[in-house]
């Protein structure tokens, strides 16, 4: 996971020369602390680049908080670990922590069921 941590960062200027073009169909991933203390790694919905921050929507709401959740955030840019941008349907670009999960579900099961296969497909 570090690695495709370190890819992410490394490519993030590619998600913002992508991003232009791609509004509406941008996700990071990014940290967010909970109420617990704990650390979650939460999907959000690109909104804008603002200098150095960037402007998100969460998408999955946090396992380990309780309480209200503000959607709109603001995270520094070098607080992305990763991102993914839908081309089309049949076609990503980024998701460096999912290429790690789905090669972790093969090492696990030997094989990914067919709903993951699909969608491993995806990314190019």
């Amino acid at each position: 996971m570090i690695e495709a941590r370190e890819k992410a960062k490394d490519s993030l200027p590619q998600m913002l020369e992508l991003f232009k073009d791609a509004k509406g169909h941008t996700n990071v991933k990014v940290p967010f602390v909970t109420s617990s203390g704990e650390t979650e790694h939460l999907w959000a919905e690109l909104l804008s680049v603002e200098g150095p921050y960037v402007r998100v929507r969460y998408m999955t709401p946090p396992v380990t908080h309780t309480g209200e959740l503000e959607r709109l955030q603001t995270h520094a840019l070098g607080d992305i670990e990763d991102w993914v941008v839908t081309k089309d349907p049949k076609r990503y670009l980024g998701g460096y922590s999912m290429r790690v999960m789905f090669r972790r579900g093969r090492e696990l099961w030997g094989d990914l069921p067919p709903e993951l296969k699909e969608e491993e497909a995806k990314y190019a």
